[in-house]
């Protein structure tokens, strides 16, 4: 009884964690109509929210190339105006083996959010858009349908042991 009491309570820390994270995909094209696609974390924030976070992870395809947070030259930060997220603010410009690459967070809405990226040799070579997806968040229910699918798989395991 113990270690199904201890089951329980250790699902239910699971599925309410303290802090969750925030999770986002993103494409966009440019002028000359390259695509990129990429993702983002970032921990929650509170509603009604101005300002910025850091970002957890980051990462950003184009060309053939890969970006991540590693690669950023100043932090990456998720911004927000009045709660809502606005973008990302991400630059790397110092390495010269590939495109110069920089997203610009929008400055009162989403929609705003841009990219723009410069060729190996220098100098900005396009302009794009972004669109940002969040991540589906799963529904409460499905917690409780996995803890009581456990329940009942607890339940048969003992009754056949006892048999």
């Amino acid at each position: 009884m113990n270690r199904t009491k201890t089951l329980i309570a250790s699902l239910l820390l699971a599925t309410t964690g303290a802090a969750s994270a925030a999770d986002y995909s993103f494409t966009g094209v440019t002028d000359d109509g390259k695509p990129l696609s990429g993702s983002i974390s970032f921990a929650d924030v509170a509603a009604g929210f101005d300002g910025s976070v850091l970002l957890s992870s980051f990462a950003l395809s184009f060309e053939g190339f890969n970006w991540s947070l590693a690669s950023a030259d100043a932090p990456a930060m998720a911004l927000f105006a009045a709660g809502s997220f606005v973008g990302v603010d991400y630059f790397d410009v110092d390495d010269t083996s590939r495109p110069t690459v920089t997203l610009t967070a929008g400055f009162s809405d989403v929609s705003e959010a841009s990219f723009s990226y410069g060729t190996v040799a220098g100098g900005v070579s396009s302009f794009g858009s972004l669109s940002f997806a969040a991540a589906p968040i799963p529904e409460p229910t499905s917690a409780a349908l996995l803890l009581a699918g456990l329940a009942g798989i607890a339940a048969v395991k003992r009754r056949s042991k006892q048999a």
